[in-house]
């Protein structure tokens, strides 16, 4: 047998013992959003995201269960859908710089700028040392004192961009991304 239908199997065997597990204890916080998780790197993308849903729904404080969802959305070229749970995680927990990260990415990518601006502003308020957010106010200084338009997205942004492309199959985007970023530093 080939070592990706292994590979399934065995995940596959595992998300069966770990709902068994999660089932047994009461469905603690984080079950299904672990059930998300492996159900996402299954490949079975409608139960990943029914379990992400059930997480939130169970547990609508938690803000890891809502980059978790975010991330995956993104991993399957669905930056759109990915943002809304990124606000809810700042919204939850402002410390999640992860989320802060990923949405400063997202926000650079959709070009909304006012939104960047303002999430640069607050993610610095809260930590000098946030290598992204002082990059971007690098960029946003740049382009006033140069007179410049809009920003082009971080090399960050555009690396997802083009990885969720392929992994949602769509190659000529993907490489269209990826030599945009190429021509960019070059």
């Amino acid at each position: 047998e080939r070592t990706g239908t292994k590979r399934e199997q065995a995940t596959g065997a595992v998300a069966a013992l770990f709902l068994r597990m999660a089932e047994a204890s009461g469905f603690p916080r984080g079950s299904f959003m672990n059930l998300g998780i492996t159900y996402g790197n299954l490949g079975r993308d409608a139960e990943a995201e029914q379990h992400y849903r059930r997480a939130i729904a169970l547990a609508p404080d938690l803000a890891e269960t809502y980059l978790s969802y975010a991330t995956w959305l993104r991993s399957k070229g669905r930056t759109a859908d990915a943002r809304t749970p990124l606000e809810a995680a700042v919204r939850i927990n402002p410390l999640s710089f992860p989320a802060r990260n990923l949405l400063m990415e997202i926000y650079s990518e959709q070009g909304n700028w006012q939104a960047l601006d303002g999430l640069i502003e607050d993610s610095l308020r809260l930590s000098h040392n946030d290598e992204l957010a002082r990059r971007y106010l690098a960029e946003r200084a740049n382009r006033q004192s140069s007179g410049a338009g809009d920003p082009q997205p971080a090399p960050e942004a555009l690396l997802h961009q083009s990885a969720g492309e392929c992994r949602a199959g769509k190659y000529e985007e993907c490489i269209a991304t990826a030599r945009k970023e190429i021509g960019r530093a070059s």
